[in-house]
């Protein structure tokens, strides 16, 4: 599978396709120092200095094919609950056009493989019930822990694709949550601290 990672940022979807044995040929970021490091972290794909979205860069990507998968992770700061009381309504205003962008570009491609990450906030879920009523057999979505699936923190996404991918992301088992304790001590080191706090509210 042949995989086109829009927003890439230093490549962590792309890491992911390459760990699952995919072929990443291309990536798109408007700010050229991850992209500098997604270069160095997919050896042969080809990266693209460009903004994306309404009015920005025309890029050319590989036409909508059965062995390509397009993602994007469309800006997300603008609407994330991070914010708080400082997003302003053009700030969401702004992140929901960038989501209906990445929504409108691969229907009217007519991908068949594609996702779309995205914080889940209701204004968020608000927009995809809105493409999932419009486009029922072609756009689904799920709000995803990342700890279900094996990531190392509790992270919650908003993952928009076909509804058979979708289907298949919320039938995967979840992955056995290990603790901070736990994991230090099968790497044989042992915790300086009886507790430690994020930078987050709760």
């Amino acid at each position: 599978m042949r995989v086109v990672d829009l927003f890439a940022g230093l490549g962590g979807f792309s890491a992911g396709a390459l760990e699952a044995g995919a072929d990443v040929v291309l990536g798109v970021d408007s700010d050229p120092v991850p992209l500098k490091l997604w270069c160095a972290n997919v050896p042969g794909g080809v990266a693209r200095l460009a903004t994306l979205g309404s009015g920005g860069d025309q890029v050319d990507l590989p036409s909508a094919a059965p062995d390509l998968h397009v993602h994007a992770s469309s800006p997300c700061t603008d609407l994330s609950c991070a914010r708080g009381a400082s997003a302003t309504r053009d700030d969401i205003s702004r992140g929901v056009s960038m989501l209906r962008w990445c929504l409108d570009l691969v229907l009217e491609r007519g991908d068949i493989s594609w996702s779309i990450e995205n914080v889940s906030t209701p204004t968020t879920r608000e927009t995809l019930v809105d493409y999932t009523a419009r486009f029922p057999t072609r756009v689904a979505f799920a709000s995803v822990d990342a700890a279900d699936h094996g990531a190392c923190q509790t992270r919650t996404r908003l993952i928009a694709g076909p509804p058979e991918l979708i289907r298949k992301l919320q039938e995967m088992p979840s992955a056995r949550r290990v603790s901070v304790r736990e994991a230090f001590g099968s790497a044989g080191l042992q915790l300086r601290s009886t507790h430690f706090k994020n930078q987050t509210r709760s």
